[in-house]
């Protein structure tokens, strides 16, 4: 128990005590005057009120000092979280930096090709919609239209590269956004 806690128990017990001892005296004094048979009845009788007034005080200060104490792990595991959160979109935004730097490289266009060829094969070779960046597209377009004619491309943002092809209802994503959105998701579940 904190210091501050001990305090106001202190406190609280001296001022019960302080009231306590005038309600006994002037029940004292009262009861002088009477006959001793109901002295030992009356004296228990007030021992019990005084046992449960102190006891119903402590239990608001007590409760008091739950709540505080409940609201301050709530605080504590946000901030936790939070961070855990900012960690995770730091990561995210250092790997997007690599991905844009892959994306303008000389390898790219292969990979491309090779994520189409992929997704396509997944889908089950069938006539296929293929969609990719629009720059992607303007970069690429006769390459890719080269190695697979059966395809329509289609371009389509928020894929960073890579591609997502669509045939018979059935969707393959092999987009780089993809992967990231299920690496971000993998390190969130990490990080718990």
């Amino acid at each position: 128990m904190d210091k501050h806690m001990q305090e106001r128990l202190d406190k609280l017990e001296k001022t019960v005590q302080e009231q306590a001892q005038l309600e006994f005296d002037a029940l004292n004094s009262e009861t002088d005057k009477k006959l001793n048979e109901g002295l030992a009845s009356i004296k228990e009788e007030y021992e019990k009120i005084r046992s449960d007034k102190f006891k119903t005080q402590l239990r608001s200060i007590e409760q008091d000092a739950n709540r505080q104490d409940f609201a301050a792990e709530t605080g504590y595991k946000k901030r936790i979280l939070d961070k855990k959160g900012e960690i995770v979109q730091k990561i995210m935004d250092g790997v997007l930096g690599k991905i844009n730097e892959f994306v303008d490289s000389g390898e790219y266009r292969e990979y491309l090709v090779q994520s189409i060829g992929n997704a396509t094969a997944a889908a089950g070779g069938k006539k296929s919609t293929v969609y990719i960046t629009q720059r992607d597209g303007e970069r690429y377009w006769e390459h890719i239209r080269g190695k697979f004619q059966e395809i329509e491309m289609k371009p389509r943002d928020g894929i960073i590269g890579g591609c997502v092809v669509e045939s018979e209802g059935l969707l393959v994503d092999n987009s780089i956004q993809g992967k990231m959105d299920e690496e971000k998701e993998k390190l969130r579940e990490i990080i718990k």
